[in-house]
């Protein structure tokens, strides 16, 4: 797995002598010092985290909050590229977030098609005198679903409407009907804590008569963050549509596929 890194020097205070006189100040003073680093995870799958992370760029920034757990007190809020990788910070439990984007503009950017979002959190505890290091890593925290349609789906059916909704919201679908411009865009999902379903929706158009036949509808269950959902359609040999969905994920491989009658 590669990582793209943010490798930053220590301030020249904590080196050699400097360095442990600040150090003994800090002690005296009921303190330490925290070095920072945040690191960037595309790992969306074995088989397709490169070619994710080739198309991806890398975060610009991040907007990182770190608070004083013990007195609830925020030590900073603001960018990390702003951010003084090297802090004194009084004796104290904390915790560090970081994030590109805000879990509401994943959904709302690219015209409410949503965006990759990278988040971390994470909990240290800094004691007197100590000086610590601190590397958090930022996960991808959303999903990413696309459809493909291949050339037999193509052959068998003019057309179709699919909509791709996240069972925790259903007021919000994603539309990649055939033909249209965003039948091939990516399109991004929050998920809860827990596993949760995509609910996949076809209607298709049967070629040879121009007959809208009834909807069928896919449930995918399992859904977790960092998954990439590729749905591909495609139309068996006997006439009949088959709706063929791969999850390529860090722990498994899932195929999940049903068929659209032409004559129904």
């Amino acid at each position: 797995m590669k990582k793209l890194l943010f490798l930053i020097p220590m301030m020249s205070l904590l080196l050699g002598f400097t360095g442990c006189a600040k150090q003994d100040s800090t002690e005296a003073q009921g303190e330490g010092v925290v070095n920072f680093k945040i690191e960037n995870d595309y790992q969306i799958s074995i088989a397709s985290a490169a070619a994710f992370r080739a198309v991806t760029a890398a975060p610009a920034d991040y907007n990182v909050v770190l608070t004083n757990t013990t007195t609830s007190a925020v030590a900073y809020t603001g960018t990390y590229g702003a951010m003084a990788k090297s802090m004194v910070l009084a004796a104290a439990n904390y915790n560090i977030k970081a994030e590109n984007i805000t879990s509401d503009v994943a959904q709302t950017a690219t015209a409410g098609r949503g965006q990759l979002r990278l988040a971390g959190s994470q909990d240290f505890v800094l004691a007197t005198g100590q000086t610590k290091s601190v590397a958090m890593v930022c996960k991808v925290s959303n999903i990413k679903v696309n459809v493909a349609y291949a050339a037999s789906f193509m052959a068998v059916f003019s057309g179709c409407t699919v909509s791709v909704v996240e069972t925790s919201q259903p007021g919000r679908a994603l539309a990649y009907d055939f033909a249209a411009t965003h039948a091939t865009q990516d399109g991004f999902f929050n998920v809860p804590t827990a596993a949760t379903s995509l609910t996949v929706t076809i209607t298709p158009t049967r070629k040879s008569d121009s007959k809208v036949l009834p909807p069928v509808v896919k449930t995918i269950t399992g859904v977790t963050a960092a998954q990439w959902h590729k749905l591909t359609f495609t139309a068996a040999s006997t006439g009949q549509g088959s709706f063929d969905i791969t999850v390529d994920d860090t722990i498994t491989s899932v195929e999940n596929s049903f068929e659209v009658d032409p004559f129904a």
